[in-house]
């Protein structure tokens, strides 16, 4: 007897993935919830769209991870994942972000935060 109802998987993770450093490991898990548990395995895929250069998405667990290369003045990069159980399918789209320094914030005073720190 099949008690499937026939809801799609709910995608839980926030479409903004987040902006990160480009020598910096990425580990990011797209959560989801099964409405109509199936039993069976989520299957993850990128239906459209790239994630950046050495970073990739693990078809079983949903963990996007690896560590990206510079980009020339930072990159945002949108892609589509869909979940899949089975039975019924769901896509979402997602961005983030890759930037190749540390953003300088200036204090007040002649202080800067950065790649440095220069007072004055």
């Amino acid at each position: 007897m099949d008690l499937h109802t026939g809801r799609p998987p709910v995608f839980v993770t926030d479409s903004d993935l987040g902006t990160f450093r480009h020598d910096n490991k990425v580990v990011i898990k797209i959560d989801v919830d099964d409405l109509d548990s199936t039993g069976n395995p989520f299957v993850y895929t990128i239906q459209s769209g790239s994630l950046p250069d050495g970073v990739t998405l693990n078809d079983s667990t949903g963990v996007i991870s690896g560590t990206p290369p510079a980009t020339s003045g930072g990159q945002t990069y949108t892609f589509v994942v869909r979940v899949d159980n089975g039975f019924e399918y769901q896509d979402k789209s997602y961005s983030l972000t890759v930037n190749d320094s540390v953003t300088n914030i200036t204090i007040s005073g002649g202080v800067t935060i950065g790649a440095g720190i220069s007072l004055g």
